[in-house]
């Protein structure tokens, strides 16, 4: 076989054609080639498909062709056809949409890059965003910004080509990818220069700066703040980078050598544009052609000049310069920037675009005021290209192009002779060309005529006109004009719906349209083509400005509900119309008397236009109402006739009907389907349209014909006790109905026919209800009775209460409800099991054993799957009972409860239950009969029904009992309890269902029954553990008062219930008097102390009985055990009372024990917490749990669940205990937390800052920074922009966390901390900056604390900052700030300026300023400073020594002047120091005379200033050295030390003001007990303010081993009351009175605390206590200060009962009778004294105290009484002188 060798390098040319010719048409021979190999072969039938494949295959290979042909030396365009998936190529941003951008490319090109191709970082936040709703966890931390945010139009940026959607696609759609993995694909970690510009996207933000992803491999970019700002600033208006902007970064690294070995891993980058867009890549960069990257900046060699651009080298490698893209400049060295690289022929296509070699990125638009759909009047034309277009010149800068096409509306060949060059024309611009920089127009005149050009020149409200180009489904699509397309959905067809559109619009038709909603950014155009609103003369509503009060104006509705109609205008302004203002006439079902897309009049009644709510009303003058005209009806249908009706359609809100035989059409309500309402739903489902139901009532024909087939208004109707005229209703008539709707004064029943009258709150329950729609239900049935009736009016009252709507005889009863119930329970079943996708759920039933498997446990159950099914179940807590299961555990249970609503089947895996379900055997002597009794347990409660497991020999077996016995019975349920042991009473069977009933209920109907265990015993030997009848005589706020035979005893609201159905339910709201009620005795009170006492008392005769009805108290046979509690456990608490002023909530937990609940521990809600008082009604019940027992018994309770530690970032609620000025507040948290929140962190504005928040206030704040240990502060902020992260909030203070937010030069407010020589602003709370005294006016101010005091509002202009020592320097001038001066005018014009005196003056106390901080700054502090001993001046003896006395606390804003000094100054530098300090200074040039003496000048006046501030009695100490130096010439003066104190926590240093008292106690004598408690007394409080519980123990333990203990619990008390620590106070008195019960001082302000927190009725308890404790002799005199408590804070009353007392005792202690006459005039009422003058008078005395009581008297006369009564005064007191003269 020959083989012909192929030429390896052809020279092109004619030879090299001939040959490949020749090569086509010789042949060469096969000497191999067999017979069948030589037959021709049958062409093949080629696909569709393949067809394709080829024909696409056939294309790329001539591409290629094409592309290796390409001169390197040829200048051309690049075209959408050479460009490859891989390839990186410059664009700019030409759009910015939701999910997109639009990118420009070179040439014409354009392209999108989707969302997820923006970077990594930002995909991620996006997957988080969309699991959001899934997992609150995985939401993103940092909000994401939009690509709006991101990028700005015209930026340029890098890409690469991902996808370039086919060859043989007739248009073709580029992809692009901006994702700098993808860009910078080529780019290693060794390729890596310093000088790259690479193109990076912000990965996340830090605490210095920002990581930023270039997507090299190995490699990590930070972003420094510092080199951001500028740019943030300048760019990006002032707002932090987020997540995914794009940035261009200059790489700057000094690990040259790291990166070539591929060591390196962090670079730093620059994104200044000045410095990025300046940097060159050079040749000594050695960079290769992949490393080359578009958008990179070089110098360009011109080697070839030509017509269409020029030819260039670049660096080693070739080029050219297409002339679009050029400078009109003849320089052979030109800066460009890399467009792309050829992906064939490797030529670099580099631009000289400004906007791309330099881009400017400030807001500035690149085509000026343009926009598209301008028309340009005069446009010169500039250049002429035959066969492509004109260009033509717009303004000074922008240049426009019109292609052939856009020439004329009739396409020329090539460019008529009309465009000379510098002719004037009129376009029309249709688009911008970003990279090009070109804006595109049109000459088109039929273009240049058209009104709408793009969608932003639509507006909301707008006729248009469109062409129909297509008819579907869900509307019709309409071009308004040739690029302009709009859509009309299906219900803006017409006026009416329309089923088939195609036969009303045809494609081609003209429509007439008003314009609904536009949206450039979505390119979406909404249209209406109802004439009624084309044609509308009403007012057009485009926004919510335009809804004035009153206006009449149309729109179409949008929505119906059974609440109200959504009413919709254009430009989507929505209105809502509540079901009150449909009509005039009530509209029960606005669903069948309006319908959506519907047209219809409406009128403005409410406009919120700050919240975008707008309510409107149907009620117009002059107008028809909806729903008035009435339905009609044959004679025979009357209100109550007994109908069937067929199944015709199923709408949300019940059955459209068809009368059967009649043929009406009629509504049967879904509410209306049963009595039950909880399974009113499953009907609805369970029914199919064209079944007949048989046996409903028509009931109404207003509106709709409407139908029912509730059992209880079935019967009624039978029973003729239907009422449908106004005028036949009349007081004390009982009718049935249903509840309509609730509102906050009672309930509307309908009694059908139309007929609706008003239960009001009172009349609904035989007790008063807090919340009546708790217990009733909208759609419930009822029996009402008539009370009033106002015919004039046409009104009536209804009572639902059961004792005046229960002897009813056609009432329908609680056996009957649930028979009907079992009844429609079993056709839902069986219809169910007809269906595929519930039938097995409907297979099981209750009662069956089946075998589960455990799938996961939780604190409610356990969830589990039958066996061989997938059938999901559900076992709680309450049905385990002893069982212990776990996670993949195979377990017996029992069905008890099919839940088709939930899909699942409620077990129980009760061992007793399933043991006794397992060995049920069927015969006659287990089987049940009408009339027994038998003992049952309570297995499941529902609305409907209780579901009990029987005993005996029933056991295994299961009966309903009825969960109500009337259909007003609100309170049967809570009756009911799982596990409760009841005896019941088989009724019937249904279905094969047991129906049985309550013993105690069959026994009120039945009175022969009788019940050994029931049996009325002998009141008179009562025991505990009875249980017996008794009749309720009282219902009070926590108890029943009950009467067993003739022993009184009570029922407390603790003991009524063992759950409650809802949180908040009042107990007792179910019973009334004279009611007879089942009790168990549990325990006998004595009836005079009114105390609880024990149960083993020999004489119960003469106790009150204490009675239980707690179902779970009557199922257990004797007496009951005591309840213990411990920390953790769920209790039941009812409200007893709600202190105000100590925020604290007193529940009742059993009979005997209380529990408190501090007003934090209350609710989440704040409004809860600000209305407390009125939430927490007395009686009402809640779950609570424990969280401490305490010593006396007591419970600690908390309504919410107890908090674990803070996170950061999390709103808490909590209350203002204490305000700092200057510096903020501390804040009491949930569960003994606490927090500090600044001043700054107040508010959003500083401006609101004032009146934001008072002692006691609740308050919602957010957590910045988490305490760093349990007893520490946490930090909180109470701005809006915290509380609210997801909205914007209006900021107008921005919120600094650090110095890095700060900048030297910037203008910021804060609020003055402090004023002396300085003035310190706090700005954060972090950050306190200061300000010099020459800083802070241009006047002299003498006190600079009068014009700067502590919380005052100033703003500042930051000089300087450093970061090492953390320190700001400010200025308050107003040549800094540019704002006016704070000082009042009138007050400017009595201040001198300052001077140069001035200046000099504070010079030199800043240098003394900056020696002392030399010395704090080195490391010292106020321990290891060191003084010389002259400077210490001893006390004389005899001189007085300033001291401080602290008898009830200490104020730290006590004012303090320096003492006096009496010697000299003596001067602190000595000798050897001034050697050292010659010493190290350097060598000087010798100084010259003048120099010398102005020096020594400058020495003595600064040695004068020194002593004069010395000498200074006034001056106030300014700095930690001036305290030093005080504390060491008087160390046993406490006041200095706590001035001291002060000193440091007015800069909140709380450790160096704790150090300073802890040296206080050291350094003072042990002789001065008084100054060491003064001391003691402010540590305490110290560690009372900003300490934790545990270390202020710690300081008061101490303060008692060092002083008398009862003079540091009376201190420690008063700092407790003084800072509103009223429970911590009240502790604390428990502790000393049982440590000094002999002191009556103690006892007297125990007691005084009581009564001033209003806690009298304990202050009252507490004086039982002291007279036990006291001897008998302060008996009198304690007794009298408690009546004296009672005058002022309590009873008066009751105070003067104990004085009577007293005084008729001890009738001759003339001090009582003085103080009960004090007390008694204080009350203002004159009479009572002037009885108790007379008594006074007359008693036996000595003159001398007789003397005293009738000067009193006198006194006492001439300020409240008259002459006569003077004079009265007088004579009786010379009566008594005459009678003693006599005698």
């Amino acid at each position: 076989m020959v083989v012909k060798e192929e030429e390896n390098f052809p020279r092109g040319g004619p030879v090299a054609v001939a040959t490949k010719r020749h090569a086509r048409s010789v042949e060469e021979p096969d000497l191999f080639k067999s017979h069948e190999q030589s037959q021709p072969k049958k062409k093949k039938i080629l696909t569709r498909v393949e067809k394709r494949t080829k024909k696409v295959k056939k294309e790329q290979k001539k591409d290629k062709d094409r592309s290796y042909k390409t001169n390197f030396n040829r200048i051309t365009k690049l075209t959408p056809k050479e460009l490859t998936e891989g390839m990186l190529i410059l664009g700019c941003v030409q759009r910015i949409s939701d999910y997109s951008i639009g990118v420009s490319l070179p040439y014409g090109m354009s392209a999108s890059v989707p969302i997820t191709f923006i970077s990594d970082a930002y995909t991620a936040m996006l997957q988080k965003l969309t699991q959001g709703d899934a997992d609150q966890h995985d939401a993103p931390d940092e909000e994401v910004g939009s690509l709006a945010e991101l990028f700005r139009l015209g930026a340029p940026v890098r890409c690469r080509v991902m996808d370039t959607g086919g060859v043989g696609s007739s248009k073709r759609r580029l992809k692009l990818s901006m994702n700098p993995r993808d860009v910078n694909q080529n780019i290693s970690k060794s390729s890596l220069m310093s000088g790259m510009v690479l193109s990076g996207s912000v990965a996340s933000r830090e605490d210095h700066g920002y990581v930023v992803d270039l997507g090299v491999k190995g490699i990590s970019a930070f972003l420094k703040n510092k080199e951001a700002e500028e740019y943030i600033v300048e760019y990006n208006e002032g707002q932090p980078l987020k997540v995914g902007t794009y940035l261009h970064c200059l790489v700057k690294t000094s690990q040259k050598v790291a990166m070539l070995a591929g060591e390196g891993r962090t670079v730093g980058v620059v994104i200044d544009p000045k410095k990025v867009y300046r940097s060159l890549v050079t040749d000594t960069m050695g960079l290769t052609l992949q490393n080359l990257l578009p958008g990179m900046c070089v110098n360009a060699t011109v080697t070839k000049r030509a017509d269409n651009g020029v030819n260039v080298k670049v660096l080693s490698y070739k080029g050219c310069i297409h002339k679009s893209h050029m400078d009109l400049d003849d320089n052979d060295t030109v800066k460009a920037a890399i467009l792309f690289v050829h992906p064939t022929s490797k030529a670099i296509a580099l631009t000289q675009l400004t906007h791309l070699v330099t881009p400017d990125l400030s807001p500035r638009k690149q085509f000026g005021d343009l926009a598209i759909g301008d028309i340009i009047e005069k446009a010169e034309v500039i250049r002429v290209e035959k066969t492509r277009g004109v260009y033509f010149k717009l303004g000074d800068r922008v240049t426009a192009f019109a292609r052939l096409s856009e020439l004329a509306d009739k396409t020329p060949q090539k460019v008529g002779p009309e465009f000379q060059k510098g002719t004037f024309h009129r376009c029309r611009i249709r688009w911008f060309d970003y990279a090009d920089n070109l804006t595109d127009v049109t000459l088109k005149e039929s273009v240049l005529k058209q009104q709408f050009m793009k969608l932003a020149d639509l507006k909301p409200g707008m006729k248009v006109e469109g062409t129909v180009r297509g008819v579907h489904k869900f509307g019709v699509s309409v071009h308004i004009t040739s690029h302009l397309r709009g859509f009309i959905p299906l219900i803006h067809l017409a006026d009416v719906p329309l089923h088939h559109p195609e036969k009303m619009y045809k494609v081609d038709m003209k429509v007439k349209c008003r314009v609904l909603t536009v949206d450039p950014s979505k390119s979406s155009l909404i249209l209406t083509a109802k004439k009624s609103l084309v044609s509308s003369k009403l007012p057009i509503i485009t926004s919510y400005n335009d809804c004035e009060r009153d206006i009449e104006c149309e729109g179409f509705i949008a929505n119906i509900s059974d609440k109200g109609v959504l009413v919709v205008f254009y430009g989507n302004v929505k209105g809502w119309v509540s079901k009150h203002d449909l009509s005039a006439e009530t509209i029960d079902y606005p669903e069948k008397v309006f319908y959506r897309g519907q047209v219809v009049k409406c009128r403005v009644i409410k406009n919120r236009r700050e919240d975008g709510k707008l309510k409107l009303s149907f009620r117009m003058s002059g107008k028809t109402p909806f729903g008035k005209k009435e339905v009609e009806v044959p004679e025979d249908y009357a209100v109550g006739k007994s109908v069937d009706c067929k199944i015709i359609k199923k709408s949300s809100s019940g059955f459209d009907v068809e009368l059967v035989p009649s043929k009406m059409l009629a509504l049967l309500p879904k509410m209306h389907l049963s009595d039950h309402l909880g399974i009113c739903d499953l009907l609805w489902d369970a029914h199919e349209e064209g079944d007949v139901i048989e046996g409903a009532v028509y009931i109404s024909r207003t509106n709709v014909i409407t139908v029912t087939k509730k059992l209880s208004l079935v019967e009624a109707a039978k029973n003729d006790c239907l009422v449908t005229d106004f005028d036949d209703l009349s007081a004390g008539l009982l009718l049935p109905g249903v509840i309509k709707k609730f509102l906050s004064y009672g309930a509307f029943i309908d009694i059908l026919g139309g007929v609706v009258g008003l239960s009001p709150n009172r009349f609904m329950c035989d007790i008063k209800l807090p919340n009546p729609s708790a217990h009733f239900k909208v759609g419930q049935a009822v029996v009402a009775k008539v009370t009033d009736v106002d015919h004039e009016k046409r009104r009536f009252l209804l009572s639902l209460r059961l004792s005046e709507c229960q002897d009813v005889d056609w009432a329908v009863n609680g056996l009957r409800l649930l028979e009907e119930y079992i009844k429609e329970a079993a056709y839902i079943t069986e219809r169910m099991k007809q269906r595929d996708d519930r039938c097995k759920l409907a297979e099981w039933n209750v009662g069956e054993l089946v075998s589960v498997t455990v799938t996961q446990v939780t604190d409610h159950g356990a969830l589990c799957q039958l066996k061989d099914s997938d059938v999901k179940g559900f076992v709680t807590q309450t049905h385990m009972r002893d069982a212990r299961c776990s996670v993949g555990d195979d377990l017996p249970a029992i069905v008890l409860y099919a839940d088709f609503r939930a899909s699942c089947l409620e077990l129980s895996i009760n061992p007793e239950l399933v043991k006794a379900v397992k060995h049920l055997k069927k015969n006659k002597f287990t089987q049940s009969k009408e009339g027994q009794t038998v003992k049952s347990e309570v297995q499941l409660i529902k609305d409907e029904f209780v579901l009990v497991s029987l005993k005996g020999h029933l056991a295994g077996q299961f009966a309903y009992v009825p969960v109500r016995q009337h259909l007003n019975d609100i309170i049967a349920k809570q009756q009911f309890v799982i596990g409760q042991v009841n005896q019941v009473f088989v009724k019937s069977f249904v279905d094969g269902h047991i129906v049985a009933n309550l013993w105690i209920h069959e026994k009120l109907t039945n009175p022969a029954l009788t019940s050994p265990r029931l049996a009325a015993p002998d009141t008179r030997t009562l025991k505990l553990g009875m249980t017996v009848k008794a009749i309720i005589t009282a219902v009070l706020e926590n108890q029943l008062n009950v009467k067993i035979g003739q022993r009184v005893g009570r029922v407390h609201v603790t003991e009524v219930v063992d759950s409650l159905s809802q949180e908040g339910d009042a107990p007792l709201a179910g019973y009334e008097v004279q009611q007879q009620v089942t009790v168990k005795v549990i325990g006998f009170r004595e009836s005079k102390p009114n105390r609880y006492c024990p149960v083993s008392r020999s004489k119960p005769g003469s106790m009150l009985v204490e009675c239980s009805l707690r179902p779970s108290a009557l199922a257990v046979d004797g007496q009951m055990k005591e309840r213990t509690f411990s920390v953790g456990n769920q209790v039941l608490a009812y409200v007893n009372n709600y202190v105000p002023h100590s925020h604290c909530l007193w529940v009742n937990v059993t009979p005997t024990v209380r529990g408190k609940v501090y007003g934090l521990n209350l609710s989440q809600h704040l409004q809860v917490l600000k209305k407390a008082e009125s939430h927490f009604q007395p009686g009402n019940g809640y779950t609570a749990t424990v969280i401490s027992v305490n010593d006396d018994k007591t419970l600690e309770l908390s309504l919410t669940e107890p908090g674990s530690q803070l996170k950061e970032g999390a709103v808490v609620n909590g209350i203002v205990h204490s305000l700092v000025p200057g510096k903020g507040a501390v804040i009491n948290l949930a569960h003994g937390k606490r927090g500090m929140l600044s001043v700054t962190n107040f508010s959003d504005n500083y401006d609101n800052a004032d009146d934001a928040l008072s002692v006691g206030d609740y308050i919602k704040c957010s957590v910045v920074r988490s305490a760093s240990d349990e007893k520490g502060y946490c930090v909180l902020s109470c701005r809006q922009s915290r509380l609210e992260k997801g909205k914007r909030s209006k900021v107008k203070d921005r919120d600094i966390a650090s110095l890095a937010d700060l900048h030297k030069g910037d203008n910021v407010r804060g609020f003055v901390l402090k004023s002396s020589n300085m003035v310190f602003v706090t700005l954060s709370a972090d950050i306190v900056g200061r300000v010099t005294v020459e800083k802070v006016s241009k006047f002299y101010l003498e006190d600079v604390s009068v014009y700067f005091p502590p919380g005052k509002l100033v703003t500042a202009h930051i000089l300087s900052i450093d970061n090492d020592t953390n320190r700001v320097d400010l200025s308050l001038l107003q040549k800094h700030t540019g704002i006016p001066e704070c000082i009042p005018a009138d007050k400017q014009a009595t201040l001198p300026k300052r001077t140069k005196a001035h200046k000099r003056k504070s010079e030199t106390s800043e240098e003394i300023e900056s020696k002392r901080r030399r010395v704090t700054d080195s490391g010292s502090t106020w321990e290891q400073t060191t003084f010389d001993a002259s400077e210490v001046r001893t006390i004389a003896e005899g001189e007085v020594v300033p001291r401080l006395s602290l008898s009830a606390g200490f104020s730290w804003d006590d004012s303090f002047k320096l003492p006096e000094t009496s010697g000299g100054v003596q001067e602190s530098d000595s000798d050897e120091e001034m050697t050292e300090t010659e010493k190290e200074k350097p060598k000087q040039s010798r100084k010259t005379r003048q120099k010398r003496k102005a020096e020594e000048k400058k020495d003595e006046q600064r040695v004068f200033e020194m002593e004069r501030r010395q000498l200074d009695t006034d001056r106030m100490p300014e700095t930690a050295a001036d305290f030093d130096r005080l504390v060491l010439q008087s160390p046993d003066s406490s006041l200095l030390w706590l001035r001291y104190m002060a000193f440091h926590l007015e800069t909140s240093e709380v450790d160096k003001a704790r150090a300073v008292a802890n040296k206080a106690l050291q350094s003072i004598s042990f002789r001065e007990e008084q100054e060491k408690l003064n001391v003691w007394v402010a540590l305490m409080n110290l560690e009372n303010m900003y300490g934790s519980p545990e270390s202020l123990t710690t300081v008061l333990q101490r303060a008692l081993q060092h002083c008398e203990p009862i003079d540091v619990y009376q201190q420690l008390v008063s700092i407790y009351r003084n800072s509103g620590k009223i429970e911590a106070a009240e502790e604390l008195y428990k502790t000393m009175v049982k440590r000094f019960n002999k002191n009556k001082d103690v006892w007297h302000s125990f007691g005084l605390f009581y009564f001033s927190t209003q806690q009298a009725e304990l202050g009252r308890k507490l004086l039982q206590r002291c007279l036990r404790s006291l001897e008998r002799k302060d008996h009198v005199d304690m007794i009298a200060k408690y009546a004296q408590m009672e005058f002022k804070f309590s009873e008066p009353e009751r105070g003067r009962t104990m004085f009577e007392n007293i005084l008729s005792n001890y009738p001759k202690r003339c001090d009582l009778w003085s103080v009960y006459i004090d007390m008694l005039t204080k009350l203002g009422d004159p009479e009572p004294v002037r009885q108790l003058f007379e008594r006074v008078i007359q008693l036996k005395v000595s003159v001398k105290k007789m003397k005293f009581f009738f000067k009193k008297y006198l006194e006492f006369e001439q300020r409240h009484g008259t002459e006569e009564s003077v004079e009265a005064v007088k004579q009786k007191a010379t009566d008594y002188v005459e009678s003693k003269v006599v005698t």
